[in-house]
C-alpha cells in the first residue's frame, strides 16, 4: 500500500500486508519517492510499484 491519511496529513509511506499473519510491515524505499497521493491505484510488477491515476494531495 502506498500513501494514506493519518488524520492530519497525507502520507507517502509504503507498506506490505502479510496475508497469512495479517501484519503490516513498512518497506524501505530507494530512489525518488513520489509526493503524497490520494485516489490512486498501485500494483507491484516484479520489484517495482506501478502507480496509476489519483492526484497529488
Amino acid at each position: 500500500m502506498y500513501g494514506g491519511w493519518d488524520g492530519k496529513k497525507w502520507l507517502s509511506d509504503v507498506y506490505v500486508l502479510d496475508t497469512i499473519s495479517l501484519e503490516w510491515t513498512e518497506l524501505s524505499v530507494s530512489g525518488t519517492i513520489p509526493p503524497p497521493r490520494c485516489g490512486h491505484s498501485v500494483t507491484m510488477i516484479e520489484k517495482r510499484l506501478l502507480m496509476y491515476g489519483g492526484r497529488v494531495c
